[in-house]
């Protein structure tokens, strides 16, 4: 008898899915499914069933990979409630520790899981948590959703229009909500909630109208947008083939049929003074990492994120708020992600470094790529307001 299997055996019962690269239990006697994929920004297990399984088993593969709280929230999107996340590896220096990884599963799923084992044999620890809530997604499906759109008035005939495309994605149930001030033709529309909010729009307080948009949302799919944002034919049709089991996510952003602002990354926390400098770049879709964050122009969450983690209303326009929220959402537990299949299309576009590229690697932030002038560029800029912020911090300058 595997002495591993002798210990797990009051926690593989029932339906299993093994996900390691390589089968953690080699007996025959349980009914355990193999499946495995590289894990990155793509890994999901929709395929294999939403809370189908009894227990999911995971080897050393959670600790090779910068994408292990992937990993962890797939894994639990596909549990039972009452499932076990059995999790069995061999910790390495400078890689995730037995107790981080702990700390990692209860800060992701907060009481939707609890520890309910914990093993160490030599240099093998295995951890069993238990899932205790169904997923948050499930009481309302995809096809509900509540759009929000922020305005000043100057863009009705845009509004008009991102109005018609949502119009035209045929979603069920859905409502719109326009915040700001709007005087087009759908004003008086059933579909169309209208909240005149102009106070201090002089300073740009978008921070308080999507708060406003979220606050009167009747649905738990949000997507808040800026009125320069209009959906693709496909978006519907891509969130329907990506799922409902997701928090926060971005989708492609295109202008003039190039790619915009997106995917990105800060690489560093907002208080870190290289976050100043670095400007944010764009990531690989596939890719994904820590210090994600969404630009302001959309976002698509649900409600209950946004009600843990609302925006900053002490921030106004071009005030790092869209940096913040993300972040915030981050430091919460939440986790951002990345829907290939839907597609928007932006009216403006101010991104000058949107042809730098961080090269994907799955083990840290990997470098950046792209036109050697502009890496060059970047570089500098980020090497010069680096030393501007560091002298300000110094000498304590305002």
């Amino acid at each position: 008898m595997d002495p591993l299997i002798d210990t797990l055996k009051p926690y593989i019962q029932g339906k299993g899915l093994d996900i390691s690269r390589k089968p953690l239990l080699k007996s025959n006697n349980y009914n355990i499914q193999k499946f495995f994929k590289e894990p990155d920004n793509f890994f999901s297990l929709k395929s294999k069933g939403i809370e189908t399984f009894d227990f999911i088993l995971i080897d050393d593969i959670i600790q090779e990979t910068k994408y292990h709280r992937i990993i962890i929230k797939e894994s639990f999107y596909a549990l039972k409630k009452g499932g076990y996340l059995i999790i069995s590896y061999t910790p390495k220096k400078n890689k995730l520790l037995f107790e981080e990884l702990e700390k990692e599963i209860i800060f992701l799923m907060k009481d939707s899981a609890e520890i309910v084992y914990t093993y160490i044999d030599g240099n093998k620890c295995t951890i069993v948590s238990k899932k205790t809530k169904d997923n948050p997604s499930k009481p309302e499906g995809i096809n509900n959703w509540s759009f929000g759109i922020i305005t000043r008035g100057i863009t009705d005939n845009i509004v008009d229009e991102i109005i018609e495309n949502i119009r035209e994605q045929k979603i069920p149930h859905y409502e719109i909500i326009v915040c700001g001030k709007y005087a087009g033709k759908y004003l008086n529309s059933k579909d169309v909630k209208y909240i005149y909010f102009m106070e201090k729009d002089d300073k740009g307080w978008i921070t308080k109208k999507k708060n406003i948009i979220c606050e009167n949302a009747k649905y738990e799919n949000l997507f808040v947008m800026h009125d320069r944002i209009k959906l693709h034919n496909n978006w519907f049709s891509g969130m329907k083939k990506y799922g409902n089991n997701w928090e926060i996510l971005s989708c492609i952003i295109l202008h003039n049929g190039k790619r915009t602002y997106d995917w990105l990354s800060l690489k560093y926390p907002l208080e870190d003074i290289r976050s100043k400098c670095y400007l944010g770049s764009h990531l690989d879709y596939s890719d994904w990492d820590k210090w994600i964050y969404i630009d302001g122009g959309m976002i698509i969450m649900k409600k209950y994120v946004w009600e843990k983690v609302p925006w900053e209303n002490a921030r106004y326009y071009a005030e790092a708020e869209d940096s913040k929220l993300s972040q915030d959402q981050v430091r919460y537990g939440f986790l951002i992600r990345f829907n290939p299949y839907s597609t928007c299309e932006s009216f403006r576009f101010n991104h000058p470094y949107s042809k730098i590229m961080v090269k994907k690697n799955p083990k840290r932030y990997g470098r950046l790529i792209g036109p050697p002038h502009l890496v060059l560029a970047k570089y500098v800029r980020g090497y010069g307001l680096y030393f501007y912020y560091k002298i300000k911090e110094i000498l304590n300058i305002k």
